[in-house]
């Protein structure tokens, strides 16, 4: 009994008219949300985190060049407090 009571309320319900062109619509959504779009102030921190980095290189590697790199092996065993002798042990024969 109380089956049927539902059954005819179900059978109440109209049915709503579907707007044209509705799951065109839906379907092109889908779409659009697909591809990856990327935000501009993303792109903007990203950019001048790269030209940050770029800046601080050149101005190692140009402060680099202007110091005087001396390669004479004797300066820097001298600065390392190096020995150019053979006597490991300071023998004394």
């Amino acid at each position: 009994m109380e089956l049927e009571k539902n059954l005819e309320l179900f059978k109440k319900i109209e049915k709503l008219e579907v707007p044209p062109f509705l799951f065109a619509k839906v379907m092109h959504e889908f779409e659009q949300r697909k591809t990856p779009k990327l935000v501009k102030s993303l792109s903007w921190t990203l950019a001048l985190a790269a030209s940050l980095l770029l800046i601080l290189n050149v101005s190692v590697w140009i402060k680099m060049n202007n110091q005087k790199t001396s390669s004479d092996i004797k300066t820097l065993a001298n600065s390392l407090e190096l020995g150019n002798n053979n006597n490991f042990y300071h023998d004394q024969n």
